[in-house]
């Protein structure tokens, strides 16, 4: 049997959840809503175990074990070119460098910027982060989110916003700023378009993806945003993530 855990929203993380505990939705929705975590970790204060696996034993307690995960269903946030329909896959970030370069050329906000940008294309950026990024591969993803909904609150959750700028296009305005005292970040901000990218994956199915899924259930069953405890992300490690593995991009 096929069971992927898919957090697109919180009516579809309930329902992958259910299937996953092999019940109604509405009765995991009574089991969340049962357990008040706040109360216990301040009635209780010799609990020791997180709240995400105190949550996790609460309902494997009322519901049973849960089916293993096939698959997962994880979300890429990125700014990029309106035209970007990503043909080649969710790109490494050392594959994407030289893409993220003709993007910010193409789309340069004057014919000054754009030679400026030219020359430090083929030369060091000078900015810490970006040559960080750039020549270390522990950054060099690509990363997605367990939770969409953490994309849309990423600041609220001290996230890099990600729809909002990407880091390498943001290191790039900051050394432009800092070299030539002109802020050309709200220009690309303006002209590239906000895209999450939803794709599939077996390369992480673990219980941890369980224990996020329902603390975003918990809190989406009080209509609360989510927290701190649904910040939840892959890393693809250097490797490009297949165009086969996406299943829709969405245009913000």
């Amino acid at each position: 049997m096929t069971v992927i855990l898919n957090c697109a929203s919180r009516e579809a993380a309930l329902k992958s959840l259910s299937e996953c505990f092999q019940c109604q939705p509405s009765e995991l929705k009574r089991v969340l809503i049962l357990l008040d975590l706040d109360v216990i970790y301040e009635q209780q204060p010799r609990v020791l175990i997180p709240c995400e696996q105190y949550l996790y034993n609460f309902v494997i307690e009322h519901l049973g074990e849960h089916l293993p995960l096939t698959q997962v269903m994880w979300f890429h946030g990125t700014r990029t070119a309106p035209n970007n329909d990503f043909a080649a896959g969710i790109l490494c970030l050392n594959e994407s460098a030289p893409k993220v370069w003709r993007t910010v050329i193409e789309f340069a906000p004057s014919k000054v910027v754009k030679e400026r940008l030219e020359r430090w294309r083929f030369q060091a950026v000078p900015n810490y982060l970006y040559q960080m990024r750039t020549e270390d591969s522990l950054h060099w993803g690509p990363f997605g989110y367990l939770v969409k909904e953490v994309l849309l609150n990423a600041r609220a959750l001290s996230q890099h916003d990600y729809l909002g700028i990407p880091e390498l296009i943001e290191d790039i305005c900051i050394a432009y700023q800092e070299n030539y005292n002109e802020d050309i970040l709200q220009h690309y901000t303006d002209v590239l378009k906000p895209k999450i990218v939803q794709f599939v994956s077996d390369k992480r199915c673990d219980k941890s993806c369980i224990e996020t899924a329902l603390c975003y259930a918990y809190s989406s069953a009080r209509n609360l945003p989510p927290d701190s405890n649904s910040v939840s992300g892959i890393d693809y490690e250097g490797q490009n993530i297949p165009p086969l593995n996406i299943v829709d991009i969405e245009q913000l």
